[in-house]
């Protein structure tokens, strides 16, 4: 497993964020290291995309159909039929699917230190990358440190990926988050935002504090060693945070 999620992100951390593409499979490959990963993390990601919301949607149920597959895996259960799709879903509200969590399939720390070895430099030099590749690596280590149970590190990484990989916020949003309150139109979609999680993890794990203010501890290398990628990382990271211009409210916002 973990020699195919690197052939994977060989195969697309080269393509251009111009290409259409490039978010999608990104988020193929973010598909393949959850539904790897530990089924205990599948449910509470389930649980993440269902915070306030009684809709159902696409990414949804694949997360539904990974945790089945991973309990009940056959050559059956990967066609992904509708009545398949039903049969899943009647089988996870009905909680027919064992309670034991299965341990990932890979080691996740050794595909963390492969993701890190794509952050070494600057963040301003992945900031300005013209590829996929440092924000699908980011994006992969928030998700590990999630399936670690790290959630503090995974807000971190995912307010560095807002800060410096989204739009930033322009005067007309600033404008009308100031006026004063009217009624707005809302745009309904049966589409989330593809962040909306993060709220839900916010609440979930009590990290309020940190939309306000967010430690970075210091990074030391191991004495008697060369600096490694992803002590390099950790550093690029680290100083990421420290950056007398970050600021977690607007990474919030942005992402």
């Amino acid at each position: 497993y973990e020699m195919c999620l690197e052939k994977m992100f060989i195969e697309i951390e080269k393509i251009p964020l111009s290409n259409p593409v490039s978010l999608q499979v990104k988020d193929a490959y973010l598909c393949a290291l959850r539904g790897w990963g530990p089924s205990g993390y599948l449910k509470e990601r389930i649980k993440l995309l269902r915070w306030k919301t009684n809709d159902r949607f696409l990414e949804l149920e694949e997360i539904e159909i990974d945790v089945y597959r991973r309990f009940n895996q056959s050559a059956a259960s990967s066609v992904g039929t509708d009545a398949g799709r039903k049969t899943i879903k009647f089988a996870l509200e009905s909680e027919q699917v064992q309670p034991q969590d299965l341990q990932s399939l890979f080691d996740i720390k050794s595909v963390a230190v492969r993701l890190a070895s794509r952050l070494t430099g600057s963040i301003e030099e992945h900031q300005s990358s013209e590829t996929i590749r440092s924000l699908a690596a980011l994006e992969s280590l928030a998700e590990l440190s999630l399936c670690e149970g790290e959630y503090t590190e995974a807000f971190r990484l995912y307010l560095i990926i807002g800060f410096y990989f989204m739009n930033g916020v322009d005067d007309d949003a600033i404008s009308i988050s100031i006026a004063p309150q009217r009624e707005k139109s809302i745009d309904s979609s049966d589409v989330p935002h593809p962040y909306k999680f993060v709220l839900a993890l916010i609440e979930e794990h009590k990290l309020h504090a940190s939309c306000l203010s967010i430690e970075s501890k210091d990074v030391k290398p191991v004495e008697g060693r060369s600096p490694e990628p992803a002590y390099e990382a950790a550093v690029c990271l680290s100083k990421a945070i420290k950056g007398e211009a970050f600021s977690p409210i607007v990474a919030l916002i942005q992402l």
